[in-house]
This record gives C-alpha cells, structure tokens and sequence, in this order.
C-alpha cells in the first residue's frame, strides 16, 4: 500500500499584522475622529442650553486629546466666568456655572445635558473602524 500525505500550511502573517496594529492602538486619524464626534456632541449640547443672558452658552468649552500613555480623552465644560459677573436680583443667576445649575433643576424640559447620559454611538463607530483597519 502506497502512503498519502497531507500538508497543511496557513498563512498567518495578516493576522500578526492586525494584532500588532490592535495592539498599537488608535492612531491619530482615530484621534481626529474622536474629537469630531466629540465637536459634534458639544455643537448638539449648546444648542439644547435654555439662552437668558447667554453667559453659559458663551462660556462652554469643547477639546480632546490624544494621552501621553495612550488612548484619547476629551472633554465639554462649562467653566464660568466667575464671580465678577454678579448675579441679578430677581431672575434667574448670571454666572454660568451657577446659571447651569439652575436651568438643570429647573422644571420641564431644561436638563441640556440629556443627550449625553448614554454616551455617543459615533464614539463606538470609530473603535469598531480601528477594530476593522478601515482608514
């Protein structure tokens, strides 16, 4: 009886490419996308911000970050402008940290950061594109 063979070869360098890419993390076009969806969520927050005086509008602040120890960070404030803008008496207060309390435990629809609680779903698109190598 003759012998049979078989051989079996599999080639596995596409995936040591990916997990040496998944494990660099996201690069900086990831960055860049994650600070456009972050532009994005700060723009669809101020539009929500009930405007009196204008002061919290004006105040807020959006930026993001790639980290020194890897990974990415951003974030949206509202800082104030401190206590040189004093409140009027009556109506509502002037300083924009103290104003967002107030519009926040105001009844009705005035809580503007609503649409933040449960995070973006543009933030999980860019790590499922990172995931996938798509550019």
């Amino acid at each position: 009886m003759s012998s049979v063979r078989v051989s079996i070869s599999v080639d596995t360098s596409q995936v040591d490419r990916d997990l040496i890419r998944v494990g660099d993390g996201p690069d900086k076009r990831h960055h860049l996308q994650f600070s456009q969806v972050l532009d994005r969520q700060f723009l669809e927050i101020s539009a929500l911000i009930h405007v009196v005086t204008g002061s919290l509008k004006d105040s807020g602040r959006v930026g993001g970050r790639a980290r020194r120890e890897g990974g990415w960070e951003g974030q949206i404030v509202w800082p104030g402008v401190g206590a040189a803008d004093l409140d009027p008496v009556p109506g509502p207060p002037r300083d924009p940290s103290r104003y967002a309390e107030y519009e926040y435990n105001k009844a009705g629809n005035h809580d503007w950061l609503r649409n933040s609680y449960n995070g973006d779903p543009g933030y999980v698109d860019v790590i499922k594109d990172f995931l996938r190598g798509t550019p």
